[in-house]
């Protein structure tokens, strides 16, 4: 039997593998355990779920197992995106949720999210704790409950005009509607329909919504908004003058304007910062991940604020946010802000990112032009390799042992924390690291010019190749 860990964010595992209604329950107890270990015996814990296949039915049989530990469930009415069963926490004011999701992966995987009281992604020292509980458990022999003929009568909760009412508090949706651009939602057949798109009719505007029904395959695509699942999950797009995406359980977010130019993680999390600080002169510091890009440092210091750089995981950022932080992000698409649940919300990030479209009078484009010519131009990329552990333990070895110079380039400072970042002389850089969820290396760069980026990369790739003696 596979061992059971959290990664980044959470268990994943692939359905009738490792992902077993026997798994889930050894979870559930273990999770119970901890709850009881710390003074949450009597409180309420909400349990949500995706559109994947069977989430449903795994968050009724967690509701049935909790019940039976003494603990009272709250289960979700209907499928819930990530960041409001995190806000349910907040609002119920519950002693934590499990939330089954697999997030952008692949439709054979699912998942579970543990979110604490704080109602933000589980710290390291909770998912250990758990998973030191999963480990004493199994050791012991645990023995799964048998499942229930009919699942047993449960309290439904259903937060969703809460949630719209807490949106139009950071968002200002008149504005939106008042700018009359057309607005495309793309869902990916996931949790953000009937939310994001709700919102907007709400306050006025007419989103045209596509791909917005229940689909357990998600079109035969991973629920990613990256800009080639967008395409292809879209007709017309090049036709399209604004269109936004969220995830599987609508945790990431990412904006296309005129069918091409894409804004995910790095370029949000920039704009956003820079049009709270400038716009609406709010104050705070700007956290981001050790992989995700820098310019939001430069803008955070262009207004006089912190910068924070963290390992990878919105757990980081969420603690940050819970300290007071303004913004919060990572490169694969996961922002929040000040005032809302330390948890990435989507939903939220696309709103944002509208806001500013309509209150600025110009493109999303255009915005970040300005941004760079105040703050200097950047240009990212990431690359995946799927390595074997072999392969992993030999690069890193590798990258153990450079020195002052690296890829023919002169190394200012290091970051080994997570992974392997080298920042070179000018700011330009490259990470290298193991992925937390899935057998693969991540290469992330940052450089200030197309050309620049383009002979990093080929020197990465050279060098990867060289030292996994590869052709």
């Amino acid at each position: 039997m596979k061992p059971i860990t959290f990664g980044t964010d959470g268990w994943r595992g692939i359905m009738s593998d490792d992902f077993t209604y026997a798994n889930i329950a050894c979870v559930t107890e273990a999770i119970a355990i901890y709850l009881r270990n710390h003074g949450h015996a009597g409180a309420p814990v909400v349990v949500g779920y995706d559109t994947r296949f069977n989430s449903d039915n795994f968050a009724a049989f967690v509701a049935y197992l909790l019940a039976k530990e003494g603990i009272k469930p709250l289960l979700a009415a209907s499928f819930i995106p990530t960041p409001v069963t995190a806000f349910a926490v907040s609002h119920l004011k519950t002693a934590g949720a499990i939330m089954f999701t697999a997030s952008h992966n692949p439709p054979v995987y699912n998942g579970i999210k543990y979110i604490p009281d704080y109602a933000g992604p589980a710290l390291p020292d909770v998912t250990n704790e758990i998973t030191e509980n999963i480990a004493e458990l199994m050791k012991k022999g645990y023995a799964a409950p048998a499942l229930p003929h009919d699942w047993p009568a449960c309290e439904r909760f259903d937060v969703k005009s809460e949630y719209l009412a807490q949106l139009s508090r950071l968002v200002d949706g008149k504005a939106i509607a008042d700018a009359g651009f057309p607005i495309v939602y793309n869902p990916l057949f996931a949790t953000g329909q009937g939310y994001l798109d709700e919102f907007l009719r709400m306050h006025g505007c007419a989103p045209k919504v596509i791909n917005n029904w229940r689909d357990t395959l998600f079109g035969g695509w991973m629920p990613d908004p990256s800009l080639d699942i967008i395409g292809k999950t879209t007709p017309n797009l090049a036709g399209i003058p604004v269109l936004v995406a969220t995830d599987g359980d609508a945790d990431r977010a990412a904006v296309v304007e005129d069918g091409t130019k894409y804004f995910g993680g790095n370029e949000n999390l920039a704009i956003i910062a820079n049009y709270l600080l400038e716009r609406r002169g709010m104050k705070g510091a700007v956290a981001r991940t050790v992989a995700t890009s820098h310019l939001p440092d430069r803008v955070a210091k262009g207004f006089g604020q912190e910068a924070v750089e963290t390992d990878v995981g919105f757990k980081y950022i969420g603690e940050h946010l819970r300290g007071g932080a303004l913004v919060g992000g990572e490169e694969s698409g996961g922002i929040s802000i000040q005032g809302h649940v330390p948890e990435k919300d989507g939903i939220l990030t696309c709103l944002l990112m509208l806001e500013i479209r309509a209150k600025e009078g110009k493109t999303l484009a255009e915005y970040q032009a300005g941004i760079f010519e105040r703050f200097g131009p950047v240009r990212d990329k990431r690359n995946d390799y799927h390595l074997d552990p072999a392969q992993k333990s030999a690069l890193f070895d590798a990258l153990g042992s450079v020195g002052g110079t690296f890829l023919g380039r002169r190394v200012a400072t290091t970051n080994f924390n997570d992974g392997r970042k080298f920042i070179f002389e000018g700011g330009e850089w490259i990470l290298l690291r193991p992925s937390g969820t899935e057998p693969v290396v991540r290469v992330y760069f940052e450089c200030e010019s197309d050309d620049s980026l383009a002979d990093l990369e080929k020197r990465a790739t050279d060098f990867l190749n060289n030292t996994l003696g590869q052709p």
